[in-house]
């Protein structure tokens, strides 16, 4: 059952980035209406420093950890539709605590192919991925989960390592990095 106080953060977070989305216009998720079929949305940083996904400027709004795509709001509407009608622009997905595995690949595509039906993105977490070292069975997971999610329309942009300083320095990361801008040169990571 959920209790009231967590009715009243979700009805505050669906305001808060309905409120945003006011803000940004009729718009703002118009860059989603075309994406490229062939490569998912192209994602870019102008000279401004500004975000683009197919050549539109993007102001990304996202969840981290956002509700299963079967999830319900207590008032009994699915729950990302209600979230994306609120203005969010990008889902996190990828494994939460958890390496990646079949179920959880299969679970990104998923997501993908939900993000592009709603004219929304995800942004993927390689997780333990991001640091994969030459030839081990983390490169092999991490080349099929990149060639899996890259050409999705609903794919917006890869996340790497979750705040990897101490633990992981940046010749931990540059492997992973490499392959995932050979195999994928149209979305940011």
């Amino acid at each position: 059952m959920v209790g009231s106080s967590s009715k009243r953060l979700f009805a505050g977070l669906v305001i808060l980035a309905a409120s945003v989305a006011a803000e940004l216009g009729p718009d703002s998720r118009a860059w989603a209406a075309e994406p490229d079929a062939a490569a998912g949305g192209l994602t870019t940083v102008d000279a401004d420093g500004a975000f683009r996904v197919n050549g539109r400027r993007f102001f990304p709004i996202g969840l981290t950890m956002p509700p299963p795509l079967e999830g319900m709001t207590p008032w009994g509407t699915t729950a990302v539709d209600e979230l994306v009608d609120g203005g969010v622009t990008i889902f996190r997905t990828g494994p939460h605590g958890r390496e990646w595995s079949d179920e959880l690949l299969a679970s990104a595509v998923t997501w993908n192919e939900a993000a592009a039906e709603r004219g929304v993105f995800t942004w993927v977490h390689l997780r333990e991925l991001a640091s994969a070292l030459p030839g081990t069975e983390g490169e092999a997971r991490l080349r099929e989960v990149v060639e899996t999610l890259k050409d999705s329309p609903g794919l917006g942009l890869w996340k790497g390592a979750d705040e990897p300083w101490p633990r992981l320095g940046p010749a931990d990361l540059e492997h992973a990095y490499g392959i995932v801008k050979e195999l994928d040169s149209n979305h940011l990571f």
